[in-house]
């Protein structure tokens, strides 16, 4: 597999976790991992590094604070687990575990958003009824069984919109 990046000789990527870090570095999801393969001066690489940052980031205010985990009440609250073992042999429990310091980014109140961003997020009473209408006129178009419901490759596209249209809208027209 060969890549090509714009002013620079080809590259040929040497792993594909190589690949998949350069990939999302495009993109923009993570970091630039140098290589010795890289075209940008080392200078400019440190710049472009150090003063971008994505604007969801910069916009949060996010602070750490500690894990709120008490281990007696996840001992009282799950649901007890029975040892099993086969023929005496003790199989390896898998485990997760977290970090004891979370980062924390506030999600406002619903009364914080203004009013053009809480019209975008929540529905209001009559848009929901409308929702419930055309979901009900669809789910009896499928007999009622939400194992024959339509699925999205299956219904038609408004080009003007790009909203999908469950068959039995475009019947009634």
């Amino acid at each position: 597999m060969t890549m090509e990046v714009p002013g620079s000789p080809k590259l040929k990527p040497v792993s594909s976790e190589q690949v998949r870090t350069k990939f999302l570095s495009v993109i923009g999801i993570e970091s630039s991992v140098v290589t010795e393969h890289d075209a940008t001066p080392p200078k400019a690489r440190h710049v472009m590094r150090e003063e971008w940052t994505h604007p969801r980031q910069e916009q949060a205010n996010r602070f750490e604070e500690a894990l709120k985990y008490n281990k007696e009440e996840d001992v009282l609250y799950s649901p007890k687990r029975k040892n099993s073992t086969s023929n005496g042999d003790k199989k390896k429990r898998k485990a997760i575990s977290f970090n004891q310091t979370v980062r924390v980014v506030p999600i406002p109140k619903r009364d914080e958003y203004s009013n053009r961003v809480r019209s975008r997020i929540w529905s209001n009473a009559v848009e929901i009824h409308q929702n419930a209408t055309r979901n009900s006129i669809e789910f009896a178009a499928e007999g009622w069984d939400w194992r024959a419901c339509m699925e999205d490759e299956y219904m038609f596209v408004d080009v003007q919109t790009g909203e999908l249209i469950h068959p039995v809208h475009a019947q009634q027209r």
